[in-house]
């Protein structure tokens, strides 16, 4: 029955972790805005909203709503921001891209990067731990079962 829990558990991390690999590779490279399609422009930070909501339980969550505005041939444009990280500043110039079909649709260029990676990372961690469980290393082996 050991034997059997370990291959089962060290199954389901590989076969997870490899998953996780897979669509943060897909996500690397299928990025929002195809490369083709893809202009460069520096923008502005307008506005940045903090949200407090809380739960049922009381505990607290705090989102951020950043607005941008950008020009491209003269024309501006501009809106939501699906993203948000520390370094921003209400005022601060950043880099965006945009499509060049339809400008109205921006993003920053590193965004979708962070959670490839993160998605990435969190995949090999579970790759590389499926050796040990199949190997019998944790609880029950300490248990003597």
């Amino acid at each position: 029955m050991f034997i059997i829990k370990n291959f089962v558990g060290a199954g389901v991390f590989l076969v997870v972790g490899i998953a996780f690999i897979l669509i943060g590779r897909l996500i690397l490279n299928n990025p929002a805005i195809p490369k083709e399609y893809a202009g460069e422009v520096k923008g502005v930070i307008t506005q940045i909203d903090q949200i407090t909501t809380t739960d049922s339980k009381g505990k607290k969550a705090v989102t951020h709503r950043v607005m941008v505005a950008f020009a491209v041939d003269g024309r501006q444009y501009g809106g939501l921001l699906g993203e948000y990280n520390i370094t921003m500043k209400q005022g601060k110039e950043i880099d965006l891209i945009y499509d060049v079909r339809n400008p109205n649709t921006y993003a920053t260029p590193y965004g979708n990067k962070v959670m490839a990676y993160i998605l990435m990372g969190m995949g090999g961690v579970a790759v590389l731990t499926s050796p040990a469980m199949l190997l019998g290393f944790g609880r029950s082996r300490r248990l003597g079962l």
